[in-house]
């Protein structure tokens, strides 16, 4: 093929998606951003049908927006891990703010069941927090926010159960990274 002939097939092949890249919404708008018309005479089913598709699509795509951020925030939590213990919640204890000057104390109790990463030594250990500062807790939400009973992913900087190797915890409901999917999968019989 001549440099001219596949010159001009890439040419006019940029040309044909020049339209199709400038109709892309920008990421971070949602999909549908006014709820398109039906044609005149649309009996109230099918305009009610449309809002309702209207309605879902936004929040798909809001769903897959945060979904996004959070796997790329779980993506960078695994990059920093040394381990990965599954623990089921077991209690949950707060303590205290019986005056606004006085913090709430959480204790939250861990049992572990499994590691999922590099052995750690499986004893049941507990997270505290004080909202002191007011500010709450950034990490942990699924264990402070948790109800007992709810299993937890735990991701640790070291291979020992102590909340100062916590880097966080993620209710397995939650988890959408794909190497702690495979861990929370794998069988070591397979």
């Amino acid at each position: 093929m001549s440099r001219f002939l596949a010159g001009a097939i890439g040419a006019s092949t940029a040309l044909m998606m020049a339209p199709m890249a400038g109709a892309c919404p920008p990421s971070d708008a949602p999909l549908i951003s006014v709820a398109p018309q039906l044609s005149a005479g649309a009996s109230a089913d099918d305009v009610a049908s449309n809002e309702r598709a209207w309605k879902d699509a936004n929040a798909n795509w809001d769903r897959v927006v945060n979904e996004g951020a959070e796997m790329q925030r779980q993506a960078g939590l695994i990059g920093r891990s040394e381990s990965l213990v599954l623990v089921r919640l077991d209690s949950i204890e707060r303590t205290g703010g019986s005056n606004p000057t006085e913090p709430v104390l959480t204790k939250v109790k861990l049992k572990p069941l499994r590691w999922l990463s590099f052995p750690v030594e499986l004893k049941e250990f507990e997270l505290v927090f004080t909202d002191a500062t007011g500010c709450g807790p950034d990490l942990n939400r699924d264990a402070w926010g948790g109800t007992p009973g709810d299993v937890l992913v735990v991701y640790l900087s070291g291979k020992q159960l102590r909340q100062d190797n916590v880097l966080d915890t993620i209710a397995v409901k939650h988890v959408v990274e794909m190497r702690a999917l495979d861990a929370l999968t794998w069988n070591d019989e397979q």
